[in-house]
């Protein structure tokens, strides 16, 4: 089996990449809460459904497509809920 569905998150191709890397679907609940941390490459996101607001009070909506740097330190928060994929190296 090489796709993962784990605490929300649905990653392909977990035997030969990192839980994080690569692509993958997270399904946020309401009120989660990222850590903070800093992205080992860069990281795009594409906002499926909701709202992701990151540290800094910014709030990505339903069809924003993002783009964070590798070396972006940050975190991020949804007060509803949301569903996002991601495609990071």
């Amino acid at each position: 089996r090489t796709d993962e569905f784990i605490n929300g998150i649905l990653q392909l191709d977990t035997e030969t990449r990192a839980l994080g890397a690569g692509f993958r679907v997270l399904r946020l609940e309401a009120g989660s809460r990222t850590t903070a941390h800093t992205h080992e490459g860069d990281e795009e996101l594409y906002i499926i459904d909701g709202i992701l607001q990151d540290h800094d009070g910014y709030k990505y909506k339903t069809g924003d497509v993002v783009w964070l740097r590798d070396g972006t330190v940050h975190s991020s928060y949804t007060e509803r809920g949301c569903v996002l994929v991601a495609f990071g190296t």
